[in-house]
């Protein structure tokens, strides 16, 4: 099994700050979870209403206007756009960090390990909850997460991590924009709990077999 740094996904990160991406993970993913008809198309209608608002807010700064409800959720949306594009890239950065330590050979660094597996977590979560709806987490995920894994099952564990995180982050679901397809983006929230689930788990038994190291 081989790890090896992928820097040509580094700038991946940029499409997730497109509002039709974000749509499409929302959408699919609830969709396929609740067994719903045929994917949405693009709303149009909700297009225009948002020129049209863009437009108010210009006129409303040009004539002194207060700030209205409209435009700071506008303000929101694109800050949580941000955040997930940070926490993509950021995934991909840490992952490409524990890549170049397996690649370099030698023990293991518990340490090391212990915390980007934890910033993984941290971020992972954080897309789940910005990307993925209430209550489609997939059933497991609780009991997965306290496990803790074994010095001869670290490597094999953390390629596997490394891998889950290129697959997630090339899911076709983030380039079509304007479009949903169900299939792509179940597999893309799956992976994400798996991803979740696993650098937890990594977390706990290298922190654990670092204690051990120390004694």
């Amino acid at each position: 099994m081989r790890c090896t740094p992928s820097p040509s996904y580094l700038g991946a990160g940029a499409r997730l700050a497109a509002a039709f991406c974000l749509a499409a993970m929302l959408a699919g993913v609830a969709a396929a979870r609740q067994g719903s008809g045929p994917p949405p198309r693009p709303d149009m209608g909700a297009m225009k209403r948002a020129e049209m608002a863009e437009r108010e807010r210009t006129a409303r700064l040009r004539t002194g206007g207060l700030v209205s409800r409209a435009d700071v959720d506008k303000r929101q949306s694109e800050a949580s756009a941000k955040a997930v594009s940070q926490d993509f890239r950021d995934l991909q950065l840490l992952r490409n960090d524990i890549a170049r330590h397996l690649v370099a050979g030698g023990p293991i660094d518990y340490g090391l390990v212990a915390d980007k597996s934890g910033e993984i977590h941290k971020r992972a979560n954080r897309l789940k909850t910005r990307l993925m709806p209430a209550g489609v987490e997939q059933a497991g995920a609780e009991q997965g997460a306290e496990a803790r894994l074994e010095a001869e099952r670290m490597t094999g564990a953390l390629v596997s991590l490394c891998k889950l995180i290129d697959r997630f982050s090339k899911n076709p679901v983030f380039d079509m924009q304007g479009v949903v397809d169900v299939k792509e983006s179940t597999q893309a929230g799956a992976d994400l709990e798996s991803i979740i689930e696993l650098s937890e788990a990594i977390r706990k038994g290298a922190q654990s077999l670092e204690k051990t190291a120390r004694r």
